[in-house]
């Protein structure tokens, strides 16, 4: 009776083993530098496998300040600059390539190369583009400033999703209807920068407020002291006189955290 429990608990364990997350597919584009005799492919291979590592699997969807689901990044493509012609750098012998404080990999950015054993040693940063790709919206025609995007003009294609600082716009239903305030190129990427805030309600306008905390939700009426706009704080009265920061979430809607 004891064997056989033991051995069902070590077979449920075994199925409960959580998978090792499949290697991201990435890839080096053009060129690599030698820098003071490093070799380049020494300067690849470390530098891949950083951004393997570094580089997130996936970005948040988010909708109106708050994340609802996420993209996967499905791969990474990396493309290195050249190190600055000025620098003279004695040989190296032994070199490590390493992410600096506060970098990260992810669009435009730059990557450490320090030598640990030359002549003297001495440390520089390389320019790098880390290219993450994904599913975005992107416009199947072009469309100009001020288009009200419908269902028609828009569908998922593969986009840089580290193009831009601006987070890309992820899903359809974060689009239709919205407005666009820069025109659109046909297969460019959406970004979340490129629309026109939603507006949920005017200045003076009734308002409901929800207050939530940790395992409970209130509600209550206010007045709009200013336009409720997607993501930005907006002002407003309550009933007993009191005025807050309510962030607009829907019609007349706004939400007020603890």
């Amino acid at each position: 009776m004891c064997l056989a429990w033991l051995l069902s608990l070590a077979c449920a364990c075994v199925h409960a083993a959580p998978k090792a997350p499949a290697e991201l597919p990435a890839k080096i584009e053009g060129a690599v530098p030698t820098v003071a005799n490093v070799l380049a492919q020494q300067i690849a291979q470390q530098t891949l496998e950083l951004v393997k590592q570094f580089t997130p699997r996936s970005v948040p969807r988010m909708v109106g300040g708050e994340q609802v689901g996420e993209v996967p990044v499905q791969r990474i493509e990396v493309v290195m600059g050249q190190a600055d012609a000025r620098l003279r750098l004695n040989p190296c012998e032994e070199a490590v390539v390493f992410v600096p404080a506060t970098v990260k990999l992810w669009g435009r950015t730059r990557i450490g190369l320090r030598c640990d054993r030359g002549a003297s040693r001495w440390s520089i940063t390389l320019p790098l583009t880390v290219r993450a790709f994904g599913q975005g919206v992107v416009p199947v025609t072009a469309l100009p400033p001020g288009t009200e995007m419908a269902a028609g003009d828009l569908r998922l294609d593969e986009v840089d999703l580290a193009a831009e600082s601006a987070p890309a716009v992820l899903s359809l239903d974060d689009a239709v209807g919205r407005q666009l305030m820069r025109g659109l190129a046909p297969g460019a990427s959406l970004r979340a920068s490129y629309l026109k805030p939603r507006r949920y309600f005017s200045a003076g306008d009734p308002v409901r407020l929800v207050v939530k905390g940790s395992g409970f939700s209130v509600s209550g009426e206010g007045q709009a002291l200013v336009p409720g706009e997607d993501g930005q704080c907006a002002r407003i009265r309550t009933e007993g006189g009191r005025v807050i920061c309510g962030r607009p979430i829907g019609d007349r809607l706004a939400e007020v955290g603890l």
